[in-house]
């Protein structure tokens, strides 16, 4: 979670316990105790809260204690202990430039390959429609202009973002436009240069294209590598 979506949570949960009744109060001081206690992360503790926060303001309109809805404070201690356990072993979101841009340059390769390949494939002479230069300048270029994207668009439709790094809207539109003429440059300047650009036979970019496709899919699991290719709900 960022620190931006952590803020607002904590903002939220002091304004929901200022709702609680007076036992449901020392409830959550004690459960807030006995977390801290167990060194429960921040960032889980202040999810969870939230959630039950919520509950229990809800439910104490009816008469309905936070003890009621959740037990006492040792059981929900222990729930709340095998939940860290759980979200601590899972890798958190990769957010960094380097990788998104790999993740992005390797899909766009891969689909790129993949299109160049099967065409070639019917051809007579079987050589792939795009040269070998060209297809990972378009692949390595793309992922950057992809990764450009997400920092001036997709990044900010995340819940609880910090708007106020947001650009004008002319100004993303001026750096988008010119990151997509550098690659459209880039890729015509390939084409200039057959000697270093040869076509080479389709099957074998087909063979890059499962590759590609593969390096991928291992390493956005090895490593959690969040997309450049959609806003992150």
């Amino acid at each position: 979670m960022e620190s931006a979506d952590l803020q607002k949570l904590n903002e939220e949960n002091k304004s929901l316990q200022e709702k609680l009744t007076g036992k449901n109060a020392d409830y959550f001081f004690s459960l807030k105790k006995a977390l801290n206690e167990l060194e429960v992360p921040e960032t889980v503790q202040v999810e969870r809260l939230n959630e039950m926060l919520k509950a229990a303001v809800e439910s104490q309109k009816n008469g309905v204690t936070a003890k009621t809805l959740f037990g006492t404070v040792a059981k929900a201690t222990e729930e709340w202990q095998a939940s860290s356990e759980k979200k601590t072993s899972a890798l958190p979101d990769n957010d960094a430039p380097g990788w998104m841009w790999l993740d992005s340059s390797l899909l766009l390769l891969g689909l790129l390959a993949f299109v160049a390949g099967l065409m070639g494939a019917f051809q007579k002479d079987h050589l792939a429609t795009y040269g070998i230069l060209s297809l990972f300048v378009m692949g390595i270029v793309g992922g950057g202009v992809f990764l450009l994207m997400y920092r001036l668009i997709y990044r900010f439709e995340r819940p609880g973002a910090d708007q106020s790094e947001k650009p004008g809207l002319l100004k993303m539109i001026g750096i988008l436009v010119v990151g997509m003429f550098i690659w459209m440059l880039l890729y015509a300047l390939t084409m200039a240069v057959p000697g270093l650009n040869p076509r080479i036979n389709a099957y074998v970019v087909l063979a890059i294209a499962i590759v590609a496709f593969g390096a991928k899919y291992y390493l956005k699991k090895r490593f959690n590598i969040v997309s450049a290719m959609q806003p992150r709900r």
